[in-house]
């Protein structure tokens, strides 16, 4: 319960700390996306409709991202 366990070869050592990174950058892209939605529903609900296109396209964007991502 809430151990981590230590590497024990150089390999497992590596794939680690990929992991590490992977899901802080994975952490990152989804924070970000989820933000762009939100500013993106808000924009919509005031009737904004240049604003809301424009973050149409940056929140299309991170998804697509966030979607090809490993």
């Amino acid at each position: 319960l809430g151990e981590t366990t230590v590497a024990n070869h150089k390999s497992s050592v590596k794939r680690a700390k990929q992991e590490k990174v992977r899901r802080m950058t994975n952490k990152m892209k989804t924070a970000k996306a989820r933000t762009a939605v939100k500013s993106l529903r808000e924009a919509i609900a005031k009737g904004d409709k240049a604003t809301a296109t424009t973050l149409l396209t940056k929140a299309q964007s991170l998804l697509a991202k966030l979607a090809k991502s490993p």
